[in-house]
């Protein structure tokens, strides 16, 4: 009976290169939610020492979401038309 090929895995950093590259091209969640706060004309002012620490927190999942939306909310306001 023939088992076919053999299973081949991809390394830890292959994976992570991969991950990067869907980032780089598609944005992330992180991105999308600027996209979205930008399609319904509210902008995003933070400092982006305190962006990236928000979206490292909310992505080991140290934050709820009621947390990132009161973070959103407080660092937010609506574009001048």
């Amino acid at each position: 009976m023939d088992d076919g090929p053999p299973i081949v895995f991809l390394s830890i950093e292959q994976v992570l290169a991969l991950h990067e590259a869907q980032l780089d091209r598609y944005g992330g969640q992180t991105a999308a939610a600027l996209v979205f706060l930008k399609l319904n004309g509210i902008l995003l002012e933070v400092d982006p020492d305190a962006y990236a620490d928000i979206t490292l927190l909310a992505a080991q999942g140290k934050l709820d979401k009621l947390a990132i939306a009161a973070f959103l909310e407080q660092h937010s306001q609506l574009e001048a038309t």
